[in-house]
């Protein structure tokens, strides 16, 4: 946004002494008249004196003829209110752009007087603060991108004074792929009455999208032949494709769907789809989702059952990275890993059994094997966020438990003493993103236990042991932390993801005893097309370890359905992928704080895929290209040279949202907080 100038105060002054901006030409000498003064100021005000003389140019306003309607022959003085600004006309304005064309809005400065009238037009010079939405020349001509919608502040500059005006720039796409009839469209956006044929299996009503993924695949079941019509519209942009589908799903465009989604600060979509039936149009489903204001960040990495190695995606990507194979660790299955939270560090168990890898420790920033051997008992630990040190596993999963209680340099894989827990068995530990907490099941009671963590004397030390939720019900497995290290999220169920049903489920690490199922995200009352095949099917979550978009997620493993996909809609024993919901910053008590799930698009549908670790990526330097703080070693991603990298300009006084932050007050935005040291934006309204 822009900084605010402040206007010099001018008292009123007569129009022979000084001339508004827009007369200036037309003021000439004679009588008491005649010559214009500025004084420096950037808008002269105006004043007529009383007394004599002729205008130097005939007609040349109130300047001539004496003060005629003012006091008569020689007589009194005419007061002109005072200029004191600028206006700009219109203040707010729509431009609408339609299938990319708009004409263009041109915007009028004039002198604002004392008592609310306006003056004669100025040239200031012209910006806006929203480039990519609409530029403006020099004129005062707004013209929009097309390339997304916003709310833009145009600002006029002249001297010392200025002014603001808000353009909105609204975008309405219209696809046509399957070149359907003017008239077929007509009763296609009418349609109202529900279709009773068909049925959406896919995306879920309520689902909240980050931005910068592909748009989801709409699926439904059975397939028509005859011509159908997707609307979704948002506050900004408005996207409506008719088709004639060739199967029963329907892939949006996207270059659409990103403007779409990148039309404004987030908020709700409303989802329409209709289709036409022996000439008749029928709504097949009318859901809304919601876009958060930020897209996901890091890596997840996750272990490929079918190929038996450990692969990662970027949300966004294509394809999963095998990456371990290609920095050529090829000998044997990959299993069992845990990533340090700055995407570092990560840890395999294994070398132990015949098939293992003999990596047991891996550089994620160098891509090179750092310790081999290790055994089983290094499988599925807690590293810090730092990938430091760690807390063994010592729950019965698959591959073996720990060695034993405490902490482990992971370096070197000695015990670390001197802990204050040195003798405490963690079952399916985890640390806070922010390494203030870790979270375990108790060996012995089963209970949900937290205990507080730090460093600060360079080695580990636990303190103060809580039960957050006492043993006892389906067990509880695969604790993790929320972002501000208030929310523990586990699934209740078997501890073999191979044994049976299980939900997700919340408690609070402020307030021990409080226990959320994640109702939504376990798609308790959803109307699944497969029924009840797809409840109780959500295991092994983990949380991006900041927020974004005003929302934090998790990742999780589930044997759901995915739509009509081939490949994902046998049984629960032939179905197993990563699934991403978006979890509420603060939770209202009593309140379920999930959303809706998705599926994490790009991975390999044809593997069974599980056991999820969310990091961000390993840091970058000064100087390197950047798309937002968080990936910065420095924690700011500036504008330099038309691209994004990272740095520290002098003077720099608060913090992008994802930039680095001690405090909310380090922090740029309104609204924003500050969760695990990164600038985060404001709950959605």
């Amino acid at each position: 946004m822009f900084g605010r100038m402040k206007p010099r105060a001018l008292g009123p002054v007569f129009l022979g002494v000084a001339c508004s901006l827009a007369a200036l030409a037309a003021c000439g000498g004679g009588g008491g008249g005649g010559e214009a003064s500025n004084d420096g100021d950037p808008l002269p005000s105006s004043g007529a004196p009383g007394g004599g003389g002729k205008a130097g140019a005939s007609g040349a306003a109130s300047a001539g003829k004496g003060g005629a309607t003012a006091g008569g022959k020689g007589g009194g003085f005419q007061q002109v209110p005072a200029t004191v600004g600028l206006v700009i006309e219109p203040a707010t304005a729509t431009i609408s752009v339609v299938d990319g064309v708009a004409a263009p809005l041109s915007l009028v400065a004039k002198e604002k007087r004392e008592d609310g009238s306006t003056g004669a037009p100025v040239s200031p010079t012209w910006q806006v603060d929203l480039g990519d939405v609409a530029s403006v020349d020099k004129g005062g001509n707004v013209t929009a991108t097309g390339a997304k919608g916003g709310v833009v502040t145009v600002k006029a500059t002249l001297g010392n004074w200025s002014a603001t005006s808000a353009v909105t720039v609204k975008l309405s796409v219209s696809l046509d792929p399957g070149k359907v009839s003017a008239g077929d469209k007509s009763k296609l956006a009418a349609a109202t009455d529900q279709d009773p044929k068909i049925s959406l299996m896919y995306p879920y009503d309520g689902t909240v999208f980050p931005r910068g993924l592909a748009p989801p695949r709409l699926m439904w079941k059975p397939a028509p032949a005859a011509p159908m019509m997707l609307t979704m519209k948002a506050g900004l942009a408005e996207v409506t494709t008719t088709f004639v589908p060739t199967g029963a799903a329907h892939d949006p465009d996207p270059a659409a769907w990103t403007k779409l989604v990148e039309s404004g600060n987030g908020g709700p979509v409303e989802v329409r789809l209709a289709r036409l039936e022996g000439g008749q149009a029928k709504l097949v489903a009318k859901q809304t989702w919601r876009i958060a204001s930020g897209s996901l960040r890091g890596t997840v990495y996750y272990w490929a059952n079918s190929l038996g190695a450990v692969v990662r995606i970027k949300p966004g990507a294509s394809a999963p990275d095998n990456f371990l194979k290609a920095a050529g660790v090829t000998d044997g299955c990959t299993t069992c890993h845990a990533v340090s939270a700055n995407g570092n560090v990560l840890t395999l168990g294994g070398g132990s059994e015949a098939g293992d890898s003999k990596a047991s420790v891996f550089d994620l920033v160098t891509g090179k094997v750092k310790a081999s051997n290790r055994g089983r008992a290094w499988g599925m630990l807690a590293l810090t966020p730092d990938g430091k040190f760690a807390a063994l596993n010592n729950a019965p999963l698959p591959g073996g438990p720990g060695l034993d209680g405490g902490f482990y340099d992971v370096a070197t894989g000695a015990k670390m003493t001197g802990s204050g827990f040195d003798k405490e068995l963690f079952d399916m530990p985890a640390f806070a993103p922010d390494g203030t907490k870790l979270v375990y099941v108790d060996h012995a009671t089963k209970a949900l236990v937290s205990l507080g963590y730090s460093e600060a004397t360079g080695k580990p030390v636990g303190s103060k042991k809580v039960t957050l939720v006492p043993g006892g019900g389906s067990p509880i497995a695969f604790p993790v932390v929320s972002p501000d290290a208030s929310w523990a999220v586990y699934h209740r169920g078997p501890l073999d993801t191979r044994d049976g049903p299980a939900d997700l489920v919340a408690a609070s690490l402020v307030a021990p005893g409080a226990e959320v199922p994640l109702d939504a995200t376990n798609g308790k009352t959803y109307p699944f097309a497969a029924g009840d095949r797809d409840r109780h099917t959500s295991y092994e979550p983990t949380f991006l370890p900041v927020a974004s978009g005003g929302y934090f997620w998790i990742v999780f493993t589930s044997r759901r359905t995915y739509g009509n996909d081939p490949n994902l809609t046998g049984s629960t024993g032939q179905v197993k992928q990563l699934w991403v919901a978006a979890f509420d910053q603060h939770p209202q008590p009593g309140k379920d704080p999930s959303h809706p799930a998705f599926w994490l698009s790009g991975q390999d549908a044809k593997t069974l895929n599980m056991r999820a670790y969310w990091a961000l990526d390993p840091c970058k330097a000064d100087g390197q290209t950047c798309s937002v703080g968080s990936e910065c070693c420095g924690g700011s991603c500036l504008s330099s040279g038309g691209g994004m990298t990272c740095g520290q300009p002098p003077g720099q006084s608060c913090s992008p949202s994802g930039g680095a932050c001690k405090t909310a007050a380090d922090c740029c935005g309104k609204g924003f907080t500050c969760i695990n040291s990164h600038c985060a934006e404001p709950d959605p309204e």
